[in-house]
């Protein structure tokens, strides 16, 4: 591995690809302090290399990832910018829950927080509660601190993050790593880092509007002449079917994707049936009983008329309709 960043003679953090060979000016190591050369020529990567001997890559890295997060957001202090950082909370919406008995649970969806707002303050490896934080970012309004650790080799012990201290860790392997600081925020797209001993966050409200919603729902529908019949849509597609047309008797089953399956299907028709409503479907009648012959090429046969079911919506004019009302298995 080959460094990349040196200090020059005013202590300033310089990357190899801004040296001007030209120029003739010392560089030093930012984690032993050593003197290095730049290294430009024109078959090697470019990189700052140690005049006499070489020291840790691995501190290297780790002292590079404290200043440059520590220069990147002390910029965006002062200049009144932005640093995001990425967290996930959990959302119910109870848009339909008056209308139609449903919420919807929204689970892991991202936000961004400014960090600059809350916390106006950054410390190097400064102490907090018998730790020493890698970087430590602090309000000096709330009093409320988190600590950023890059682990290069080594995360957090056991005991840091029983502390109760809210911890950003990041894990680092090479520089490449440290390019979320060019997008001035840390999120799973830019760099996979974890959140330690932070609250998770809820919402339970009318986030999406009904009729925008996307999420996927299995309609039941009766039409007036008592056919039955069923699918599973977004729940905007299911409400411009029910706006659009008159039907005797609906039922709306949350988030149930299976419609294919019939049991939610011959659950409903007879749970319709028995609350009175009128049902033209043979799963009403008594005399339908799966077919166990094979001589007959259907799934059901009526054991009144001797013959295979191919459509269950083709019932006779008068139906036998089932004594016991059927259980209710929750789908509602």
């Amino acid at each position: 591995m080959k460094n990349n960043f040196a200090f020059n003679n005013k202590n300033e953090l310089v990357n190899i690809n801004n040296v001007d060979k030209k120029q003739k000016e010392n560089y030093f190591c930012i984690n032993c302090g050593d003197k290095m050369i730049a290294r430009k020529g024109k078959i090697k990567a470019h990189h700052f290399s140690h005049k006499i001997k070489a020291c840790s890559y691995e501190s290297y890295l780790h002292k590079l990832a404290k200043l440059k997060f520590y220069l990147s957001y002390s910029k965006c202090l002062v200049n009144n910018d932005s640093f995001h950082l990425e967290y996930f909370i959990d959302q119910k919406c109870t848009s339909c829950l008056d209308n139609f008995n449903i919420n919807c649970d929204f689970k892991n969806t991202s936000r961004l927080f400014d960090l600059t707002k809350t916390f106006n303050q950054i410390d190097i490896e400064k102490g907090v509660n018998g730790f020493i934080a890698d970087i430590l970012l602090s309000s000096t309004k709330t009093n409320e601190k988190i600590l950023v650790e890059f682990a290069v080799k080594h995360f957090c012990s056991a005991e840091k993050k029983m502390s109760g201290l809210r911890i950003i860790e990041i894990p680092i392997e090479n520089e490449n790593n440290l390019d979320f600081l060019e997008y001035k925020s840390l999120t799973q797209q830019n760099i996979n880092f974890q959140l330690i001993n932070f609250k998770n966050k809820s919402i339970t409200k009318n986030i999406f509007k009904p009729h925008e919603c996307k999420n996927h729902h299995f309609l039941f529908r009766i039409d007036e002449n008592g056919k039955a019949y069923s699918y599973s849509a977004q729940m905007r597609v299911i409400l411009s079917d029910l706006y659009s047309h008159k039907y005797s008797y609906f039922e709306i089953i949350k988030d149930v994707d299976s419609y294919d399956e019939p049991e939610y299907f011959i659950d409903l028709v007879k749970k319709a049936s028995h609350k009175g409503i009128k049902v033209m479907n043979c799963h009403a009648c008594k005399f339908l009983k799966p077919n166990r012959s094979r001589l007959v090429d259907s799934a059901w046969f009526c054991t009144k008329h001797k013959a295979g079911i191919l459509n269950s919506n083709y019932a006779c004019e008068k139906l036998w309709r089932i004594d016991k009302p059927v259980a209710n298995n929750g789908y509602k």
